[in-house]
């Protein structure tokens, strides 16, 4: 017995999928400047505390201040790290 949810499941499989992304083909540099590095990166998450976290078990950055309910800034909490 067939299920009846097949026919659409044909319908979606037999659908023309989209190009595939090239990562040979980058398309043309821009014309102006070029880059060579950065001092700071500022990022605006919903939680700070873990993201701080992340960045120091994962990727090898060290904590190296905080800003907090504990520092007296009701606010935001703000962690910087360095890598």
């Amino acid at each position: 017995c067939p299920e009846p949810h097949a026919p659409a499941l044909r319908r979606r499989l037999q659908r023309p999928t989209a190009a595939m992304t090239s990562y040979e083909d980058r398309g043309e540099k821009p014309a102006y400047g070029a880059f060579t590095g950065f001092d700071h990166v500022h990022w605006w998450v919903g939680n700070a505390k873990m993201t701080a976290s992340w960045y120091t078990v994962r990727m090898g950055f060290e904590v190296v201040a905080y800003s907090g309910l504990e520092t007296g800034n009701r606010d935001c909490a703000t962690w910087v790290v360095k890598q």
